[in-house]
């Protein structure tokens, strides 16, 4: 049985301006915005969020400097500096500052990274539903996925540029933790081991709203998810991939 997908009272004009309005109304009305979608569209929150991230790195290496971001995501790997030596952690951070190549690669790792986290996120997330007995399609879930994206992605660029245009010391910034709505952002990377940073980081105020609009947008989109459903695969996705992280830190020392 094909899961019924619901769609407001207008789903049978199919206005190519619809996703473009949604980009503003998902902030203030997610329900609604979700079933004014004629169908499930994640073309346009993939795109928007691509060119966020694009956006904030950008204006990251811009003002930060790749001199900079090199020095700190050295530093957060003790072993390794004291392996290398303060001559050639020099030497790397002054590549990094002159290298053209390096900064187009971080500003295109940007650009693909989103969409890319996204899709696999719906995937987890459907295989998770079926498992739950719910009945969906990947177009709905990936849908949600990507609004909820797309809705983070705001946020962490505005809260960025205005950290960005308060802060004195850019040396001391660090991307990862720059938008402080999350437990790991208050911990001290000097003396805190990077997994519980990262553990810690999954206690995160943005990406709790991003769930928020991705379980309404799977409630709206497909009449065969619950609320229940929706919430618990959710919640179990992003521990999972806060426990990923945290192993990933860990294993990087």
């Amino acid at each position: 049985m094909q899961p019924q997908v619901l769609a407001g009272p207008a789903a049978g004009v199919d206005s190519p301006f619809r996703s473009i309005l949604v980009l503003v109304t998902i902030f203030y009305a997610p329900t609604d915005s979700f079933r004014r979608l004629a169908r499930p569209k994640w073309l346009v929150p993939l795109v928007a969020s691509a060119i966020l991230a694009l956006l904030g790195s950008v204006m990251v290496i811009s003002v930060v400097g790749m001199g900079n971001l090199t020095r700190m995501e050295l530093a957060k790997r003790p072993a390794l500096v004291e392996q290398l030596g303060h001559q050639q952690v020099d030497a790397f951070v002054a590549e990094a500052e002159q290298s053209t190549s390096r900064r187009y690669f971080s500003y295109a790792s940007a650009f693909a990274a989103t969409p890319l986290l996204t899709a696999f996120a719906a995937v987890t997330t459907l295989a998770g539903l079926l498992v739950f007995g719910a009945e969906t399609t990947y177009s709905s879930v990936l849908t949600a996925c990507a609004w909820g994206s797309y809705c983070a992605s705001v946020v962490t660029l505005a809260v960025s540029g205005l950290f960005l245009a308060v802060v004195d010391d850019y040396t001391i910034v660090d991307p990862q933790y720059m938008v402080a709505l999350n437990a790991g952002a208050f911990l001290d990377s000097a003396t805190t081991p990077p997994w519980v940073r990262a553990l810690a980081s999954g206690f995160d105020l943005l990406a709790f709203g991003g769930m928020a609009i991705q379980c309404i947008g799977l409630t709206a989109l497909s009449s065969r998810v619950t609320r229940s459903q929706a919430l618990a695969v959710t919640i179990t996705v992003h521990i999972l991939w806060v426990l990923v992280k945290a192993s990933w830190a860990a294993l990087l020392g």
